[in-house]
């Protein structure tokens, strides 16, 4: 023992660093999981999304005056390609242990690209890259929350729609994977359909638009697809917790339908036809959080897994003498993977 300093009983000096430990939940029974970053923080966070499918099977089905008529589906290769980058930048504004309470946000970079290829008889070239861009690009949003509901605002001295802020989500650190209240290694939770949809939209709807795209319809597409959304098992499990980092994994299945109604040519819808598309889709996916103790924030997400989708495309017309009806239908597999990291 160096002269001048204290003797520390070993006793004591043992149950400090246990203490200590135990609070950062290193050695805890039970960890009690919460999206509470410091005051002050600045956290950069990266959401990338791809998607790719295949189609596997096509058919039509063609009746002319009530009676079956021949039809069949043209030979193509058809591949959806689908990509997503997002960048946000959090100030975290004024926060306790409980939980952030106003941060204000900066949407960087926010990217959406949709792409087909085509190869088949009679098919020329490939279809354009179909980029859809967002107005929240580049702008800045301060979150208020009081009473446990956020207040989207535009920050500072910005203004915009106030339309845009509508359906934006403050949490954007999957926070809503978390259980309730403290739980011990091997304790699992469940979730229901609002936690699939922010898996997909961790920062809330961004209103995507391509060139052209019809808002109404877009948001009618995202309502219905919201609407018959139906998650059978979603089902998360604390693996593990070792260095002041818990392990969530986790795995879901879901199935929902969106139909809309076609537009069709004046001219072709004063002869009574009448078009809709209908889309089926099913997930399978899983994936693992991973959540910083004494940060109190996530550190990454991955989820990967396999999505299908079928579309009906169904058009009729009827007239005094002549009636037909024809329903096309591409059946599609594939892949998707979301990550999500924190600096």
């Amino acid at each position: 023992m160096l002269a001048g300093l204290p003797r520390i009983p070993m006793s004591l000096l043992k149950t400090t660093c246990l203490g200590a430990l135990a609070s950062l939940g290193l050695l805890a029974d039970e960890v009690t999981l919460v999206h509470a970053p410091e005051a002050g923080r600045t956290l950069t966070r990266t959401f990338e999304q791809t998607m790719r499918m295949e189609l596997v099977d096509s058919s039509i089905e063609f009746e002319v005056n009530g009676e079956p008529a021949e039809a069949e589906a043209p030979d193509l290769e058809v591949t959806i390609l689908q990509s997503e980058r997002l960048v946000v930048v959090d100030e975290i504004e004024e926060a306790d242990k409980a939980g952030v309470t106003k941060l204000k946000r900066t949407f960087e970079t926010l990217e959406h690209v949709n792409e087909q290829e085509v190869s088949g008889e009679g098919i020329e070239g490939e279809p354009e890259p179909q980029e859809q861009t967002s107005e929240l690009a580049g702008r800045v949003v301060r979150f208020t929350g009081e009473d446990g509901e956020w207040k989207a605002t535009w920050a500072d001295e910005e203004e915009g729609d106030e339309d845009l802020l509508a359906e934006l989500e403050a949490d954007g650190g999957f926070a809503f994977l978390l259980p309730e209240g403290a739980v011990e290694v091997g304790a699992e939770w469940e979730l229901d359909e609002e936690a699939f949809l922010l898996l997909g939209e961790p920062f809330g709807d961004l209103q995507f638009l391509a060139p052209e795209e019809d808002p109404d319809r877009s948001a009618e597409f995202d309502a219905l697809f919201e609407e018959g959304l139906s998650v059978d098992g979603f089902v998360c499990e604390l693996a593990s917790v070792e260095e002041g980092i818990a392990r969530i994994t986790f795995e879901v299945e879901a199935t929902t339908a969106v139909e809309q109604e076609d537009e069709v040519p004046e001219e072709a819808a004063a002869m009574g036809l009448e078009a809709s598309t209908e889309l089926e889709f099913t997930f399978e996916l899983e994936g693992v959080l991973l959540w910083n103790l004494e940060e109190r924030c996530m550190v990454s997400m991955e989820l990967k897994g396999e999505v299908a989708m079928t579309i009906h495309n169904r058009q009729a017309a009827s007239g005094d003498v002549f009636e037909f009806e024809a329903d096309a239908t591409q059946e599609f597999e594939g892949e998707l993977s979301w990550s999500a990291t924190v600096e």
